[in-house]
């Protein structure tokens, strides 16, 4: 049986757990980010600002410069709280999603490690957008689409080997992906059926937005577990 075949025969063992984790994530990710925009909003609609802000006079300013401060800190405190907090949601989870597709349990000591591996790896991730961003203008879209593609192709690689051993140590991961063709090939085929797939619900959300969106939700849930059957396989095919 090759590996294709072995993938989805994982679906018989805990794929509802793994189910219900991915979908507890997206969920919380959703209320954080409905969450940020709302206290966002609502700050915005706090500041007052006269229409005649070019008419102040100087000592008008220095009354309104205050308030101007207290809430440019309060976005960024709220940006970087967002950003903490989110990342670690999404680790623990993601690391918890590939320990059960391996069919393994996990811990209170391996959720903690989780995040602290979401950390570090997104603050690496996070490192490499600040260096495009200071490339030309004319090659920034192209290189921040080839490296949000590595991004998620290397994410993939570090939260499926943490999966593995417990342990926080990027060496491992990074080495597998870039020798392992296999995990390479997987991933490139894995995409462009992801950019196929995408298109086709689109017209079930076109026709109906709440069930197509619903629809959509479930099989991209299927797809996305199927994905990391697909490379536990190959993991253990070595």
């Amino acid at each position: 049986m090759n590996i294709v075949q072995k993938a989805f025969k994982r679906f018989e063992k805990d794929y509802w757990k793994i189910f219900f984790v991915d979908l507890m994530a997206f969920v919380l990710i959703f209320l954080l980010y409905a969450g940020f925009w709302k206290l966002f909003y609502s700050k915005i609609q706090s500041i007052q600002i006269p229409d005649t802000i070019f008419q102040l006079t100087e000592s008008e300013i220095d009354q309104l410069l205050p308030a101007l401060q207290h809430s440019f800190t309060y976005f960024i405190v709220l940006i970087v709280v967002f950003i903490i907090v989110g990342i670690i949601v999404w680790s623990i989870l993601r690391a918890l999603v590939w320990r059960l597709s391996f069919h393994r349990k996990g811990s209170m000591k391996y959720g903690h490690n989780a995040m602290y591996l979401g950390l570090l790896w997104y603050a690496l991730v996070g490192m490499g957008f600040v260096i495009i961003s200071t490339l030309k203008q004319q090659f920034i879209i192209w290189a921040l689409g080839i490296y949000v593609l590595l991004v998620v192709y290397l994410s993939m690689m570090v939260f499926m080997h943490y999966a593995i051993t417990g342990k926080i140590n990027f060496l491992p991961s990074l080495k597998a992906a870039f020798t392992r063709w296999d995990f390479f090939l997987a991933f490139v085929i894995v995409f462009l059926a992801y950019v196929f797939l995408s298109s086709a619900l689109t017209l079930f959300i076109n026709i109906h937005l709440v069930i197509g969106g619903i629809i959509s939700i479930i099989i991209y849930l299927l797809y996305f577990a199927y994905v990391r059957f697909l490379f536990v396989e190959i993991q253990k095919r070595g």
